[in-house]
């Protein structure tokens, strides 16, 4: 979900890497993978 709202342009990439942090800190560095994926970094 909320990958799809940050694709889309809804969720600034700071919210967007904020809410997989709340969890567990793990969850950043695979969300920082699907970002370097998606964009291509």
């Amino acid at each position: 979900m909320f990958l799809e709202h940050w694709l889309a342009g809804d969720l600034a990439t700071a919210e967007f890497l904020r809410w997989f942090h709340m969890p567990n800190s793990a969850y950043l560095a695979v969300t920082e993978c699907i970002m370097a994926v998606v964009v291509g970094a």
